[in-house]
């Protein structure tokens, strides 16, 4: 057999390389890791975070909500969240579904999540 110079060949018995495992059960704990971190960061924007980072989280992480939902996941005021999804909806970052009445973060190629 002819192998191109990006091509690897493993010769042995069991038909995988012996490393497979430990690869597959690191890569599975650096997936694990970085969920973990990520809901750790999450839980400290809507400790501390501003009101668009409070009103954003509180989209991704709980779904579409409405107004006065999020006034209540957030613990903001009327204003200070009206204001959040006001420039949110500016950056493109989440929409309102007119026919909910909700408000829901944007996803790549989709509409409210």
């Amino acid at each position: 057999m002819i192998l191109g110079s990006d091509e690897v060949c493993w010769v042995g018995s069991g038909g995988s390389p012996p490393m497979t495992d430990e690869v597959r059960a690191l890569a599975d704990a650096l997936v694990e890791a970085f969920r973990r971190l990520e809901e750790e960061y999450r839980r400290l924007c809507l400790m501390a975070g501003n009101a668009n980072t409070r009103v954003y989280q509180v989209l991704r992480d709980e779904g579409p909500q409405h107004f006065y939902e999020l006034i209540l996941w957030t613990g903001l005021s009327r204003n200070s969240v009206h204001r959040a999804l006001v420039g949110l909806r500016a950056i493109g970052l989440v929409v309102k579904d007119e026919e909910t009445d909700r408000w829901g973060v944007v996803q790549v190629g989709e509409g409210v999540s």
